[in-house]
């Protein structure tokens, strides 16, 4: 699955229109091009800066030439625009720092590759606030990919970011341990547009608690509002990791394919609206998709599963929940799940239960039904009700649940009287 390629960035002028300017003008005109625009193509800084142009060949090592052009633009003009190459790779064996106030405008085709930075780099580091740091750029790292089973255990990071009122457009991360890291003080509202991350160990990071992390302390005022639009997640280990009381993570029209675990969360909100979930690839004998802990909140709207591996039978740890861990909950509306009942369901010959809210006949003469469904879980609540359905009435009579097994995935549901003809129960999550 790829993302919809991304519109050229919108620049009054295109990287392009600099490389012609860069050969059909003077040196002097191109300074002064660049003293107007605050802006420095990095194929062909004019020769007054005293820069050296990007090699851009995919085996040069251009981060120190890359810091350079930043590092110029922060002195010389508080900010500006460094305008990358389309199509190009650039080797990088070192950290990069975008310095505040400057943004580095590229193409999803225009790549960084920190294969040869070591196993513990850092490879991109922002520290800003009300601002876009980046418009297009692909960050690649030593590769991990889901579908083996050595996991990576370096330490790298794709990018690190600490600050505020952060945009982030068509940015895609591939190959690290950790693809984005958000375990920074005073680090909210971030929002992440038509990216990519892949073949990471831990998606996204914001473990503000320390608690998978190993840092030395919970971080202070972070975590607020980050959120992703319009992205994909692929062939990752964990696509994300939060914890803390002020961490809430957002993901809209989002998809997340392909990884051995979806989420880890503890005292953290998650939302997914419009999402699609796909696959998975089993990690460690684990039977579900989220592990929510200590007070969490887990909110689904119009999201879509599909659970291809047959061993996956719920949505949510059925181990824990907050009856022993916290007092969250897990709430779906309008979701779906294309799934395979648990092994004591199908012994039990129980009704799969498929959607967040579940229309379900009702046997004549019935008065219990058992249901299975993967939304069963301790942080779920459950309703159910006598409905209505195609030309049908509500029958006059109530139902109630009278057992739940998480362990199992089934709720049992027992009739007020035994069921006439065209009776239907819904069952809300």
């Amino acid at each position: 699955m790829t993302l919809p390629t991304n519109h050229a960035p919108r620049e009054v002028i295109t990287a392009a229109d600099i490389n012609a300017i860069a050969q059909g003008v003077n040196d002097s005109s191109l300074k002064a091009f660049e003293d107007a625009s605050r802006s420095i193509y990095a194929l062909a800084p004019s020769p007054e800066s005293g820069l050296t142009a990007i090699a851009a060949n995919g085996s040069t090592d251009d981060a120190p030439r890359i810091q350079a052009l930043l590092t110029y633009l922060k002195t010389t003009y508080g900010g500006g625009k460094l305008l990358l190459p389309y199509g190009t790779t650039s080797n990088c064996n070192s950290t990069i720092t975008i310095p505040a106030g400057v943004q580095v405008v590229g193409s999803e085709t225009t790549v960084w590759d920190f294969w040869y930075a070591g196993t513990d780099v850092t490879a991109v580091v922002i520290n800003d606030h009300n601002f876009t740091p980046i418009i297009g750029l692909k960050i690649h790292g030593i590769q991990w990919d889901a579908n083996v089973p050595t996991h990576n255990t370096t330490t790298s990071t794709g990018l690190h970011i600490k600050g505020y009122s952060l945009k982030f457009e068509n940015v895609h991360v591939q190959g690290f341990n950790w693809g984005i890291d958000f375990t920074n003080d005073d680090t909210y509202l971030i929002d992440f547009q038509q990216s990519s991350v892949e073949t990471c160990m831990v998606g996204v990071n914001l473990d503000l608690s320390n608690n998978w992390t190993g840092g030395a302390r919970p971080l202070n005022n972070s975590g607020e509002r980050i959120t992703f639009t319009d992205c994909l997640f692929a062939n990752c280990d964990t696509f994300y990791w939060a914890t803390g009381d002020g961490a809430s993570l957002y993901f809209t029209h989002t998809s997340m394919d392909f990884p051995r675990l979806w989420g880890r969360q503890a005292n953290a909100h998650v939302f997914f609206a419009n999402c699609h979930l796909e696959s998975t690839y089993p990690k460690d004998g684990l039977r579900y998709m989220f592990d929510v802990t200590v007070n969490s909140r887990l909110n689904m709207v119009n999201c879509g599963f599909v659970l291809g591996a047959p061993c996956i039978y719920y949505v949510i740890n059925p181990a824990n929940g907050p009856w022993n861990t916290g007092w969250g909950m897990a709430h779906f509306t309008s979701c779906n799940v294309y799934f395979t009942k648990t092994p004591a369901a199908a012994t039990a010959g129980a009704v799969g239960c498929g959607f967040s809210e579940n229309v379900i006949p009702v046997p004549k003469g019935a008065t219990t039904i058992t249901l299975a469904s993967p939304f069963v879980s301790r942080w779920s609540t459950v309703k159910v009700d006598v409905v209505a359905i195609g030309g049908s009435p509500a029958v006059n009579i109530t139902g109630r649940i009278t057992t739940i097994s998480p362990a199992d995935g089934t709720v049992v549901v027992t009739l007020s009287a035994a069921a006439p003809t065209s009776t239907h129960i819904e069952l809300d999550f």
